[in-house]
């Protein structure tokens, strides 16, 4: 988990840096029906799957917004 959270805030500087949005929700659809499917196929809990993945989706939506509003480097 340490280690996505080092990406996406890199990801998060470089969307920020090109005017790009924080979210994307048509790619968190996909993103959410692959992982039920996952879930699904490995006998988990899909809705337990889904709210982890929207868990994790905020704080990473959470850290492109705080990137957005520093200011640029140079």
């Amino acid at each position: 988990m340490a280690e996505r959270f080092r990406c996406t805030k890199q990801v998060g500087v470089l969307k920020a840096k090109h005017g790009m949005p924080a979210s994307d929700p048509a790619r968190e659809e996909q993103q959410i029906a692959r992982l039920m499917r996952l879930a699904e196929d490995a006998d988990l809990d899909p809705v337990f799957a889904e709210k982890w993945f929207n868990f994790v989706v905020a704080e990473v939506i959470r850290h492109h917004r705080s990137a957005a509003e520093q200011p640029a480097a140079d």
